[in-house]
């Protein structure tokens, strides 16, 4: 990537370039809990303490960007691995799926019954999510659940194997 990104209790991110040089600062509300870039490198989005609103910082433009997501106590935000899509989930199991393209926000209240704890993206844009009511959840870019699976105990982390051919690079000239 081009840049990097970091913040603390400052409630401030700071992004440099690949130089060490500061390019910008976020003025954040809450502490920043998370945050991740998307498929490209070229949208921030950082997850705050008591906050409604998921900043996003466009790197092209160095602008930034507020996404309303309408929910409260947000506890989750990953972006896809292969498309437009942001995920970001909350204390009480709902999801939001944005899209970066179409500016789209899906809103799926009780996709868990409990707090979502982590997620992930596959290489086929599908979501998984695991929440504390012990349920793993597949859905696809769209939000819609595919499979649904109890587990024993609550889940922490989450994260799809890599295949051989998900680490290999594109052929020449083929479009993502």
């Amino acid at each position: 990537g081009n840049y990097l990104a970091c913040s603390g209790t400052s409630r401030i991110v700071n992004i440099s370039n690949r130089q060490g040089d500061a390019v910008a600062e976020i003025p954040l509300t809450g502490v920043a809990m998370a945050m991740d870039w998307d498929k490209d490198g070229e949208v921030l989005a950082v997850l705050q303490r008591d906050s409604t609103m998921v900043p996003l910082w466009d790197a092209n433009q160095h602008k930034v960007s507020n996404l309303d997501t309408n929910m409260k106590d947000l506890t989750f935000l990953k972006w896809s691995l292969t498309g437009p899509q942001l995920a970001v989930g909350n204390q009480k199991g709902s999801l939001l799926i944005y899209n970066k393209r179409t500016l789209k926000k899906l809103p799926f209240i009780g996709k868990h019954v409990k707090r979502i704890t982590c997620g992930a993206w596959n290489a086929d844009n599908k979501l998984a999510l695991a929440s504390e009511d012990k349920q793993v959840t597949i859905s696809n870019s769209d939000g819609d659940t595919i499979t649904q699976t109890m587990l024993k105990s609550e889940p922490t982390q989450m994260r799809f194997s890599a295949t051989r051919v998900d680490r290999l690079p594109p052929p020449r000239g083929a479009r993502p």
